[in-house]
């Protein structure tokens, strides 16, 4: 097998929250109407009709940014995607097979020698007019340029615009079937008159030409005029004539519908106009009262707009503004629709809307508002606004830490901007429903068939039916299901009870199949029951054992853990030993167990020390969950009320734990319901319930859905510029964006509540937590006015936080933490060490080779510096707390997060504005008292597609991040013989499986920057290779290619079983 430098899984765990835009699609994939989201780079489908609206219905990745999607209604509705650069693309999707989508065309938009827009990106499609034919599509991505085609056609063309700069633009709708198509553009003009000003112009198309023809909005004149803002009252205009103190803040513009006149809706801060659309030339201009405008009470920066359905003589128009505003303007028709009154009113705050197009009107007076630093939310509007839906969201992530002291991957944030300012804490958990809570002492909770339960209190268990007592037992109970119950004794059955077979010696543990019973005996032995045709049972096997049975559970085979902690499989009845294996804690509970029925095995353990372990069928580890340190005990629980074919199991003790499958890789959910020492279904259709003993009694629970990301959400009143986790607590600072102040704080981190908090007399920046003599300290980073810094330390004792020092710097601080009991600080250019003392700072050493140090990150006694210009540098700290440089990487990268990936192997994990993401490491030194070399080199490298603000090196290995659209995920390296394997799968799937749009994988990984590219090498896409897990019909072409290309590189045939390859996903998935 030909050797490979490491490889490593980069692998999504939380999707993008930000939304660009939402729109309805009609008839998709037999639904009666979608609603469609654009999130970062996916988009995903819910349902509006039907028993569960807003469930999700489809989801669909691309490889691309989405920039804007728009819809085409007709008899198959088509929607239209636009992404971006480098290779921006306009591409037209219908529904496909398996909830996919199918490419109908793609028309790339790519001029090389103009530059991309900075502005006025913009999707506008015309909408149909009755029977009208015809209609355009509009896109623009590079200045001076717009792309135009017609639908339904092919033609297709770039044209010139008249002012280079487009700050935005839209069709205007049709007043008739034959009248010209119309464009209005809000631009930045270049004409000598009007030079630097927002304009408002028209334009219709010329195809013959391919070009774009302005219209004017008045008649003709024969010479200009030398006014900056052209008046109405001279003999022609080319563009619409705004108020001097208006038009320099134009900034967006609304079609208004064709029933209200076909003209637009012009928006400025102060300002909103009432434009109509041009008209033929008249005898006279129009007086330029004829322009009806509604004045603002305070200035506005509209982000998105539409139109609801029209009232009779009444258009009303929803807007939002960047500081989270929504207002509804309302059109009301007088005489004409040029002579229309307007009234703006203040419907609230929410989320910021996604520009341009995060507001959409979808039907009914129901509005979708798109969100790319808050929520998404689904109104109704009419004279208010009411909320109908609301999917949460962690975008953007400044900041995060891992609550390492929950037993569930709970994920804590700082998120939002602005408004959305908040703290959120993440949690798969299952959504449940309590229907019953009696108190009681009870130690276990057993279903003996739908309608009778057992229930096991300390003296005495009572047979229950139908909420009736109809007998009690006063033997130790050790198992009962299907109207048998096991006692120390013998089995039996209730009601009456009959005795079935008495047990030679204390019964330990038993466990049922459909024909068999196995028990374990006090006196060491195994025993295998069959059924009589008298309905007892007859011992037809018996296996003496090592030591006394913990558990037991018969399947396809028997698994057996054993109280000198050994875990042994056999073959029933003959009990042949399978396999024998030895655990690192006492197996309380054990299981094999196939959560689909013609699916994988897995071995399943409930430990006495606290832990749920996963092995496959060859014992494996796959998963591992640390729920306390209470023992942990297992049962099986049938999903049929959730529509799934799956029999899940419920991990519990002292918290409560799912385990499922979610398209063939192995998931696990909280569940909020703990001390739980008893569990059993007790019906499993038409709900899901199961009765549980916990320590307060008797609970029966609905379980409506076991994939529910919950997320714990405290808004917070200033934007958070950093998060930290301090002994068991959180720390936070805030401040808003222009002020010289901010608030430091302490939060509890199960209800995000404040502990205690003090006021900052400078702009928090950065933070990190320190040690000194068992006490700790919050070190936060100040700014303060334009080009001053100080650092200052907060002593945490007895639940608050002390004022103990501060210094200043003489510089921003861009970053803090500590390393070999140093405070290392990121202060302009330069990197300084120092020492901590109780109430002083003593400066040590300065590293002074950066352009900017924009981030640090320590692993022992290595620092690694990202730069705004440089890439990342490895310092080294001595003793003393002198810097010395170790390695330098040479790529021009602007660096926004590093951490170190492999302090061993020297290598270090960078990512940067470009939102490319790369592994850089040390070359072998010759000489050998320099093992390593400074030079570094990329180890592996890609194209991202997201801003990573944050990262954190995993104890466990690997590397976890969040980023600026929402998203969280993991990095880790893959050992080399699995790396190979995955390696040609991921090659064969790139060239076999077609990607939506048909964007080439190559293409969108590349990493780019203003002066280099860098082709993908050495990363594994889970995007790309879970889709041979979730999709079993690409499989076989997948495989036969994986296979060739094995064979060209030397590995053997038997690595590439397709058992094998599922296998390895799993583990990576899970």
């Amino acid at each position: 097998m030909t050797s490979i430098t490491p490889m490593y899984w980069l692998c999504p765990s939380h999707a993008p929250g930000a939304a660009v835009a939402g729109r309805i699609v009609y008839g998709w994939w037999d639904h009666e109407a979608l609603l469609c989201v654009a999130y970062h780079s996916q988009l995903t489908f819910y349902a509006l009709v039907g028993a569960a609206p807003f469930s999700r219905v489809a989801e669909v990745p691309l490889r691309a940014r989405i920039l804007a999607v728009e819809v085409s209604h007709g008899q198959a509705d088509v929607l239209y995607v636009l992404t971006d650069h480098p290779h921006p693309r306009l591409v037209a999707f219908r529904p496909g097979d398996a909830h996919g989508v199918r490419t109908v065309r793609v028309w790339p938009l790519d001029q090389p020698l103009r530059p991309a827009s900075d502005i006025g990106v913009t999707l506008a499609l015309e909408k149909a007019h009755g029977r009208s034919s015809g209609r355009w599509v509009l896109t623009h991505t590079h200045t001076g340029y717009v792309h135009l085609a017609k639908l339904g056609t092919d033609i297709a063309f770039h044209a010139r615009l008249t002012h280079a700069t487009l700050v935005h633009a839209t069709f205007l709708e049709r007043t008739s079937a034959h009248a010209p198509v119309m464009l209005a553009c809000l631009s930045i003009s270049s004409s000598l008159y009007t030079k630097d000003t927002p304009v408002l112009t028209f334009h219709t198309i010329h195809t013959s030409r391919r070009a774009l023809e302005q219209v004017p909005w008045a008649p003709m004149s024969s010479k200009p005029h030398d006014r900056k803002v052209p008046r109405l009252d001279v003999p022609g205009t080319w563009h619409v004539p705004v108020r001097d103190r208006d038009v320099m803040s134009a900034h967006y513009v609304l079609a208004m519908p064709a029933a209200a006149g076909g003209g637009v809706l012009l928006f400025c801060s102060h300002a909103i106009y009432l434009v109509p659309r041009p008209q033929p030339p008249r005898p006279s201009p129009p007086l330029s009262s004829a322009l009806r405008r509604v004045d603002l009470d305070r200035p506005v920066y509209v982000m998105s707009a539409t139109y609801l359905p029209m009232h009779h003589d009444r258009v009303r128009v929803l807007f939002g503004t960047e500081d989270g505003r929504v207002k509804l303007l309302q059109v009301v028709r007088r005489t004409s629709w040029d002579q229309a009154d307007l009234h703006v009113m203040d419907l609230g705050m929410a989320p910021v809307a996604t520009a341009p197009q995060g507001v959409s009107s979808l039907a009914e007076d129901y509005v979708f508002l798109a969100s790319n630093t808050g929520d998404s939310l689904v109104w109704h509007v009419q004279d208010d606004v009411k909320e109908v839906y609301r999917w949460p969201s962690l975008a953007p992530i400044i900041d995060f830490v891992k609550d390492d002291a929950s037993f569930v991957d709970r994920v804590i944030t700082a998120s939002g901007a602005g408004p959305t300012a908040s703290i959120r804490a993440v949690t798969r958990r299952a959504r449940t429903r309590c229907l019953l809570s009696k108190p009681m002492v009870l130690l276990d909770v057993r279903a003996l068939d739908p309608h009778t339960t057992l229930l096991v209190h300390p003296s005495h268990s009572a047979i229950v039916r139908d909420a009736r007592l109809i007998g009690t037992l006063h033997e130790q109970i050790v198992h009962a299901s299907r109207n048998l119950v096991v006692t120390e004794s013998g089995m039996y059955t209730y009601n009456p009870k009959r005795t079935l077979w008495e047990a030679p010696a204390p019964v330990l543990a038993c466990s049922r199949s459909d024909h068999l019973i196995v028990v374990g005996l006090a006196t060491l032995a195994l025993m295998v029951l069959s059924r009589l045709d008298d309905g007892r049972w007859t011992v037809v096997h018996t296996l003496h054992t090592h030591a006394p049975v913990s558990s037991l559970d018969i399947a396809d085979v028997l698994v057996a853990s054993f109280w000198d902690r050994s875990l042994c499989m056999y073959a029933v009845p003959d009990m042949k030993l399978l396999a024998h294996h030895t655990t690192s804690s006492l197996v309380c509970s054990a299981l094999w167990h196939r959560f689909v029925p013609d699916g994988p095995a897995y071995v399943v353990l409930g430990c006495n020390d606290g832990h749920v372990l996963v092995h496959d069928a060859h014992y494996t580890s796959i998963h591992s969950r640390r729920m306390g340190t209470h023992p942990v005990r297992l049962a099986r629980v049938p999903l049929s009320a959730l529509d799934s074919p799956m029999t899940g199991v419920v991990a519990f003790g002292r918290h409560a734990y799912f385990l499922y499958l979610k398209e063939s890789v192995l998931c696990g959910s909280a569940w909020s319901v703990d001390h739980v020492t008893g569990l059993a279904c007790t019906a499993s259709t038409p709900t899901l319930e199961l009765a549980c003993a916990t320590k307060h009694g008797l609970e029966v629970h609905v379980i409506d859905a076991l994939d529910q990301i919950d997320i714990q959400t405290k808004a917070m009143p200033q934007p958070v510029t950093t998060l930290q986790s301090m002994d068991s607590h959180l720390v936070v600072t805030t401040c808003l964006a222009e002020s010289e102040s901010g608030t430091l704080r302490v939060l509890a981190p199960d209800t995000l509540e404040d502990v205690c908090a003090l006021p900052l007399d400078a702009r928090p920046t950065c933070a990190c937590i320190a040690e000194l003599h068992d006490s700790l300290y919050v070190v936060v980073g100040l700014a303060a006015g334009a080009s001053d810094g100080k650092i200052a330390a907060y002593l945490w004792s007895d639940g608050k936080l002390h004022a103990a020092w501060s210094k200043h710097v003489g510089d921003h601080v861009c970053a803090l933490t500590t390393v070999s009991g140093y405070v290392a600080a990121a202060i302009g250019h330069e990197v300084h060490t120092y020492a901590m003392e109780p109430h002083a700072l003593t400066f040590r050493r300065p590293w002074d080779c950066a352009f900017v140090s924009s981030c640090l990150a320590s692993q022992g006694s290595t620092l690694v510096v990202g730069d705004a210009m440089h890439s990342l540098t490895v310092l080294t700290v001595a003793e003393d707390g002198r810097l010395s440089e170790s390695a330098r990487d040479l790529h021009p990268y602007w660096t926004s997060a590093v951490c170190v990936l492999d302090e061993e192997q020297q290598r270090y994990l960078g990512t940067d504005v470009a939102m490319n993401l790369f592994v850089a490491e040390r070359a072998k030194g010759t000489e050998p008292e320099s093992p390593w070399s400074h030079v570094m080199r990329h180890a592996a490298a890609c194209h991202f597609g997201d801003l990573v603000n944050a990262m954190h090196t995993l104890p466990g290995g690997g590397v976890m991040y969040a980023t600026a659209s929402g998203a969280l995920g993991t990095l880790v390296r893959v050992p080399e013989p699995m790396a190979c394997v995955l390696l040609c799968l991921q090659d064969a799937m790139i060239e076999v499986v077609p990607a939506p749009g048909d964007i080439p994988w190559e293409s969108w990984r590349t990493s780019r920057t203003d002066t280099r590219t860098e082709p993908p090498h050495h990363i594994l896409d889970a995007d790309v290779l879970r889709i041979f897990v979730s999709d079993p019909s690409v499989r076989p072409p997948c495989l036969e290619k994986a296979r060739s290309l094995a064979q060209a590189r030397d590995i053997p045939l038997a690595e590439m079983a397709e058992e094998r390859m599922l296998h390895m996903l799993h583990a990576l998935l899970s």
